[in-house]
């Protein structure tokens, strides 16, 4: 086993490459440090913060694989996250390190999948993850086939992490709580759409106090139907399922058209 081992001002990348198995794809490790405005009322770091960590993982790998958003935007392309289902344990304090370890587990016509584990201080296990990436034609603004660039790249023949989230997510048929939120100019991101991690907070933020305050967020499965720009009114439906677990599902829609955004399971202890 080989280490290539990149250092810059913020973060420590250690790369592992795979001797015994040509078609192994690299896999990268990201340290982070949880800082003080990451953390919610309980001194623990957010949900929408682990999911920024993985966001910010998956872009630096794909930057260093030559296939990151600066090199799609040559061709007038991007990635779109369409799917991300995050399971957490543990969710470390201020102060205390994070480390994500992710690559890329295949690819189809349509889209790329890619897995994650969270470890904590002690190298304990605390949380894990697997998601489903798109690539947009930015000027269409819609989705096109996996391109030639990535597909040429070897895909590891081992899938030694999570099996990738498939399948439905309910509808909300009876709302608990509907709530408006709003987009605003600092949730847009390079794509010029909302930040994905703001869809999370939102189904979130839609519930209960008493859950927010009481619970501790397990697991999320969160589905993009829709993108969002600066000043949309987006509602927020929430409806409980369960009390053994605590689950509930959710629905995001737009204000102006009603049309559904996004959908998301949520499981709390």
């Amino acid at each position: 086993m080989c280490d290539l081992i990149i250092e810059d001002a913020k973060n420590i990348y250690l790369w592992y490459m795979e001797k015994n198995q040509t078609t192994q794809l690299p896999k990268i490790w990201l340290d982070f440090e949880v800082r003080a405005y990451e953390v919610d009322i309980y001194n623990r770091v957010s949900p929408v913060t682990i999911a920024n960590y993985l966001q910010e993982a998956a872009g630096q790998h794909a930057d260093h694989l030559g296939v990151g958003v600066t090199d799609l935007l040559k061709h007038r392309l991007t990635w779109v996250l369409t799917r991300i289902k995050i399971d957490m344990q543990q969710y470390p304090s201020r102060y205390e390190p994070v480390r994500v370890l992710t690559y890329p587990i295949g690819y189809d016509k349509y889209f790329v999948y890619r897995n994650f584990q969270l470890y904590n201080a002690q190298g304990k296990q605390i949380g894990q993850a697997t998601s489903t990436w798109a690539v947009m034609d930015i000027q269409a603004r819609k989705m096109v086939g996996v391109p030639q660039l990535i597909t040429s790249l070897p895909i590891p023949d081992d899938e030694d992490f999570i099996t990738r989230t498939k399948g439905k997510i309910a509808k909300v048929n009876a709302p608990l709580s509907e709530t408006l939120f709003r987009v605003r100019w600092n949730d847009l991101d390079t794509n010029q759409h909302t930040n994905n991690a703001y869809y999370l907070q939102w189904a979130i933020e839609s519930l209960p106090e008493e859950v927010l305050k009481s619970r501790q967020l397990a697991s999320i499965d969160l589905l993009y139907r829709l993108e969002t720009t600066w000043k949309e009114g987006v509602v927020a439906r929430t409806e409980q399922t369960s009390t053994q677990p605590l689950s509930f599902i959710h629905q995001l829609i737009r204000e102006s058209d009603q049309k559904e955004l996004a959908q998301a399971t949520t499981v709390w202890v």
